[in-house]
């Protein structure tokens, strides 16, 4: 009793007997396996093949994996619109560079998030805020730095882009068609 055998043993329990299967390691082992086995088709030759689950194999044989890695997928750069070739189907930027440019946005909009987020709406910060921007030095200096060359080219650029956008198109029709009934109204 003492070894594992792939028999079924009955064993008795107070007056029932009851059926027990008692299994082999090798069995259960294989049986385990067996379970983190998936069905997988080869995206290059089309073959089904099985594999762990638990495993990221994507080809069926290193032949069809070497065939994938010689692929080469024409790009066009999300970035620079630059084209270039690609081993990756889902590369989206042609260089290091690109790639740079577009975290650096993405952590200097997702920073300003976080700054609203924690600082911008606690009364203590916002009362603060209202106080700088309320002394008579602060309000000197903003308002020379309007005067300036820049801010108004700045501000010009920025007009220009908003004014493009439809639906501030259409509000802008809108504001000046009441305006001119207001001005020329029907005899």
């Amino acid at each position: 009793m003492s070894e594992r055998s792939n028999e079924t043993d009955s064993k008795s329990v107070g007056s029932a007997p009851t059926q027990v299967q008692i299994l082999s390691p090798a069995v259960t082992i294989m049986q385990n396996y067996e379970r983190m086995m998936e069905e997988r088709t080869c995206p290059i030759c089309k073959r089904r093949f099985r594999a762990p689950n638990y495993a990221d194999i994507a080809f069926c044989s290193s032949a069809c994996e070497e065939v994938a890695k010689r692929a080469k997928y024409k790009k066009e750069c999300v970035i620079c619109k630059k084209p270039f070739l690609t081993n990756q189907p889902n590369t989206l930027y042609c260089s290091e560079r690109c790639v740079k440019k577009v975290n650096k946005a993405r952590n200097r909009s997702e920073a300003a998030k976080i700054y609203k987020m924690k600082y911008r709406r606690k009364p203590e910060i916002m009362e603060r805020d209202r106080a700088y921007r309320a002394r008579p030095d602060v309000k000197a200096r903003a308002k020379a730095y309007r005067q300036t060359p820049e801010f108004k080219e700045r501000m010009k650029i920025y007009r220009k882009r908003y004014r493009r956008k439809p639906e501030v198109r259409e509000y802008m029709r809108g504001y000046l068609r009441e305006r001119y009934r207001k001005k020329h109204p029907r005899r």
